[in-house]
């Protein structure tokens, strides 16, 4: 009797171990094994994340470091990142007392003021999200911003010169997208505040070395001084100015850094971008920030690029179930194995322990 059950336990898991290869088979669990999570499942990897980041240890080591390069931008992201935790992770009295001395010092009027001035003047020198919102983007998201950048390659066309066909491209995706011109072609208004983001990114130094090759391979747009000329003065369409199914490439990207303004700031914005390297990086960041919004800074500082962007997918759970059944297989395999080689070796035992 016990042996018959033993058979027939035996006879389940093939029957069992069969219909799983059978499943397998059809459904191919790992043809598609990475799926994308909702924006809400993304939130949340994202907090679970930053819960098991931030402590009291790693809060005081940034936020002394940001303070000894007089960073107070750095250091008042670090301070938030910090309150945000559940409980709040608070800096020491000592980081909190010279946090508050350069505070008042970057504060005061003077100091405000001629930082914003040579902000205004050379935007290299904007290294505050607020300086950048009130001193530089207000000016270069208007259409004169663009139509300054404009003017500048069209001249050096004209003179000969060589034109800077980024710095065009993203230029006439600016104006493309506001009412002075009409609009043709794939410009679209989506575009505008991604297009003046990348702009001025390249202008203060934002964009990686790889980013600018990428986009630079964009907008090689074939550019004609005289119909570009003509387009800007809205008599004559884009196409006799350059290529713009190239252009279509580039308004990819600015649309995606158009969605991150759009969730974040334009500032904030300008800071992110130094964490695109390619259109697909573009393309994730835009949802990230579709799910982290305000936050996104945040989330980038305390996880890095590489962990931020892993929240975005998952493991399907076809694909677990596949991972799971593979292993009971494996499992089963090689306890038969060692069942078989154990009953072997117990009989070669007895029979040469057997009285002769």
């Amino acid at each position: 009797m016990r042996r018959w059950l033993y058979h027939l336990f035996i006879a389940a898991q093939i029957l069992v171990f069969l219909l799983g290869l059978l499943w397998f088979w059809h459904t191919s669990p790992f043809s598609d094994p990475i799926i994308e999570r909702s924006q809400s499942e993304v939130r949340q990897a994202l907090d679970r994340a930053m819960a098991r980041r931030v402590d009291q240890d790693w809060l005081d080591n940034r936020l002394s470091a940001a303070l000894a390069e007089a960073d107070i931008d750095r250091a008042s992201l670090l301070i938030a990142i910090g309150a945000d935790r559940t409980p709040a992770v608070l800096p020491s009295q000592q980081l909190r007392d010279e946090y508050d001395r350069q505070a008042r010092v970057a504060g005061s009027y003077w100091a405000a003021a001629g930082a914003c001035s040579h902000c205004a003047v050379d935007a290299t020198s904007c290294k505050s999200v607020t300086y950048l919102a009130t001193c530089l983007i207000p000016f270069e998201l208007t259409p004169l911003g663009d139509l300054n950048a404009l003017r500048a390659e069209a001249w050096a066309a004209l003179s000969g010169q060589e034109i800077d066909e980024l710095n065009a491209g993203l230029a006439i995706l600016g104006l493309g997208a506001t009412t002075l011109i009409v609009v043709s072609g794939p410009v679209s208004a989506t575009a505008k505040v991604g297009a003046t983001t990348l702009r001025i990114a390249r202008k203060i130094g934002s964009l990686t070395t790889r980013m600018a090759g990428e986009l630079s391979d964009m907008a090689r747009l074939d550019i004609k001084a005289g119909g570009l000329l003509r387009w800007a003065r809205g008599s004559g369409p884009l196409e006799d100015a350059l290529d713009v199914g190239r252009l279509a490439r580039l308004e990819t990207v600015s649309e995606s850094m158009t969605a991150v303004a759009r969730r974040t700031s334009s500032a904030e914005a300008l800071i992110l971008v130094r964490h695109v390297d390619t259109a697909e990086d573009a393309a994730r960041l835009a949802r990230v920030a579709e799910a982290a919004g305000p936050d996104t800074r945040k989330f980038f500082t305390a996880l890095g690029k590489s962990r931020v962007f892993r929240a975005l997918v998952r493991l399907s759970d076809t694909a677990l179930f596949g991972a799971t059944l593979i292993y009971a297989a494996m499992i089963h395999v090689l306890t038969g194995i060692a069942h078989f080689a154990g009953d072997r070796i117990l009989h070669g035992v007895r029979q040469l322990l057997r009285p002769r």
